[in-house]
């Protein structure tokens, strides 16, 4: 991945780190509550439909049974879509801070300029997992939403180059890259 990085720096931009997300269970401390919670209400809501169509089509034309199991397939894809974004997280994401950019690759490039970092911090969640937070909106989000932003695209203010939110999810404990970070950004 580190030579894919390389590829899209700005000429005399330096590589300074690059990394990946530690190890985490999808269903820690921290995320078991809200995933459940999730998965429940995306239950509840695909049953619903599934019932709601099985009553409506089986009093005009019968219950397709072909169209049952393509709506069954869909519930299912739908509830377990929390743990797809855990899973690219935990082995798709790579993480690289240069002398200009924060860049994030979940696996398409996204980078924030560091001068548009106006706010960031490195805060841990019960689990321990150390998540750097930059611009307002990141810095507001409660842990149990870490892992979902630091799979989305970095948001900046439209024209002004000014992160608002990049979220970098369960960085290894590292020295050189504390050092760096409080070299780079105003933590």
């Amino acid at each position: 991945m580190e030579e894919k990085i390389k590829a899209v720096l700005d000429a005399g931009e330096t590589l300074l780190w690059t990394g990946s997300p530690e190890k985490f269970t999808a269903l820690d401390r921290s995320n078991k509550r809200p995933l459940i919670t999730n998965i429940l209400v995306k239950a509840i809501v695909s049953a619903a439909i599934i019932v709601f169509f099985a009553i409506s089509t089986a009093r005009t034309t019968g219950v397709n049974p072909l169209l049952l199991i393509a709506l069954l397939a869909a519930a299912a894809l739908i509830i377990a879509s929390p743990f797809f974004s855990v899973n690219k997280l935990r082995s798709k994401v790579t993480y690289a801070l240069t002398d200009r950019r924060l860049i994030s690759c979940t696996p398409e490039f996204h980078a924030v300029p560091l001068e548009g970092i106006r706010e960031a911090v490195l805060r841990s969640d019960e689990d321990g997992h150390r998540t750097l937070l930059c611009g307002p909106e990141a810095v507001k989000l409660e842990p149990a939403k870490w892992r979902k932003y630091a799979v989305a695209v970095p948001m900046t203010e439209n024209g002004a180059g000014v992160c608002t939110r990049m979220v970098w999810y369960a960085l290894p404990a590292s020295k050189e890259l504390d050092t760096l970070l409080k070299k780079y950004l105003p933590l």
